[in-house]
Order: structure tokens, then C-alpha cells, then sequence
């Protein structure tokens, strides 16, 4: 019987995180099948093109494209990454069904920001919004003159509000200036977790 209830416990938990399919695409949030916070993100990595609302974005899977590996100069090689465009504003988001008792979150993600010109109006911000209560959760930028990192960004989202129930988004949106073709604003390994860590 226990080993029963075991397999049973085992199941539930693996098939909690597709319950609650994130938007666009009905993707199952990452979850936390084997322990630790629970991620809300559907295919943060990326994995593939899917799972993300996307506005002059680009996929970009270097072994399958040819597309350089982001983040080269300090050691690594990201091969995979969602890519902002020049053009307008450039948004990538994912809209988030929140299944449990979770009030404070951390916004973590790899940002490379490429701007050899260092100038104020290359641009990205990161927004959280609540739209079951329209409330700004959280909102920060990188803008190109304050250095190019090629860095895990880690924010702290402390909210007093019980977000069961809640519908969240979550946007990276982009801007360049338009006369600039060498800045490069690339993001991977999204992940928004309960806690703060």
C-alpha cells in the first residue's frame, strides 16, 4: 500500500505543473517535480520556439541555425536564446496562472547585452504585472550605457498579496536605436520562482 500511494504521490506531483498551462501554447510551468521553489515558467531555457508571446523576436539555437553562442568573451556558450530585433519595440512574454499560496517571487534570467556604444536609449525593461488586480508587480531595466553584461540577473519581487488564483505577466520588451546594427540585447534560462532565494 505504501509503495502504492508512493507511485501515486509521485504521479500527481509530476502532472501538477500541466494543470496550470501557461500562455500562449498551453505550456506546463516547469514546476517542481523533484523538490526545491517551484517555477512558474513554461520552457525558460529555451528548449524550442514556443511557449512565449513574441514581438520582433527571434529564436535562435546555434547547433541547428549556425547563429553565434551568446556570452563567448566570458567563457560560455549559450547556444540557445530568444534574440531582440531592431525595428520598434520588441517584447517577448509569457502569461501565468498561478496555482499556489505564493506572495513574494524571485525573477531570475541570463541577460546579454551587447552595446558598443554604451547609450541610454538601447534599452530593456523586465515586467511583472498582476492583470487579475492590474498591479505592476515589479519593473526594472538594463539600458546600454550601464555596461554589457553577459550575467544571471537575479531580482527580488516581495509582494504582500496572496497571488493564488492570479493571472501573472511576465515581459522582457526591448528598444534600440534604429541607426545601431552591432547592439545585441539576447535572453535565456528564465525562471520565476516562489520564494525569495
Amino acid at each position: 500500500m505504501m509503495k502504492k500511494t508512493a507511485v501515486l504521490l509521485f504521479v500527481a506531483l509530476s502532472l501538477a505543473p500541466m494543470l496550470y498551462a501557461n500562455s500562449p501554447d498551453n505550456c506546463a510551468q516547469q514546476g517542481n517535480p523533484f523538490g526545491g521553489p517551484y517555477d512558474f515558467i513554461a520552457d525558460g531555457g529555451p528548449y524550442y520556439d514556443g511557449c512565449w508571446s513574441k514581438q520582433l523576436i527571434t529564436y535562435h539555437d546555434a547547433t541547428v541555425d549556425g547563429s553565434a553562442p551568446i556570452c563567448t568573451p566570458l567563457g560560455y556558450a549559450y547556444s540557445t536564446y530568444w534574440k531582440f530585433e531592431r525595428g520598434g519595440t520588441s517584447v517577448l512574454s509569457q502569461t501565468i496562472p498561478v496555482s499556489s499560496a505564493a506572495t513574494n517571487l524571485t525573477l531570475l534570467f541570463n541577460l546579454d547585452f551587447d552595446d558598443p556604444h554604451w547609450d541610454y536609449n538601447d534599452v530593456i525593461y523586465f515586467k511583472l504585472t498582476d492583470t487579475t488586480t492590474n498591479t505592476v508587480l515589479f519593473l526594472s531595466q538594463w539600458v546600454g550605457s550601464n555596461g554589457n553584461p553577459c550575467a544571471r540577473m537575479k531580482f527580488d519581487i516581495y509582494n504582500s498579496t496572496n497571488l493564488n488564483g492570479h493571472t501573472l505577466l511576465l515581459q522582457f520588451i526591448g528598444s534600440q536605436v534604429y541607426s545601431y546594427t552591432d547592439v545585441n540585447i539576447r535572453v535565456k534560462g528564465v525562471s520565476l520562482i516562489t520564494g525569495i532565494w
